[in-house]
């Protein structure tokens, strides 16, 4: 079987067994992608830029992250368990 017919009948049995038939496609993002998130960070003063080491968390980011992910454990933890399929 060639490589097309391969990929097809791969496609198939997946679309049998319920599975996603999509390929992972990943890109480097665009140097903006990064940089303006941080700069609208550094503007709120929950980032600080720290010389040439680059940027660290103020104590407010510290803070508000530590709070984030202590209200998705919480909700987590009161989220009722599915079964195992």
């Amino acid at each position: 079987m060639d490589l097309l017919g391969c990929l097809v009948s791969e496609c198939n049995m997946a679309a049998t067994l319920g599975e996603a038939t999509h390929q992972n496609i990943t890109a480097e993002p665009g140097g903006s992608a990064i940089r303006e998130p941080l700069q609208q960070l550094q503007k709120a003063e929950l980032v600080a830029v720290e010389g040439k080491k680059g940027r660290k968390l103020t104590k407010q980011g510290l803070t508000l992250l530590n709070r984030t992910s202590a209200e998705v454990a919480k909700e987590l933890k009161a989220r009722p368990r599915e079964a195992p399929s």
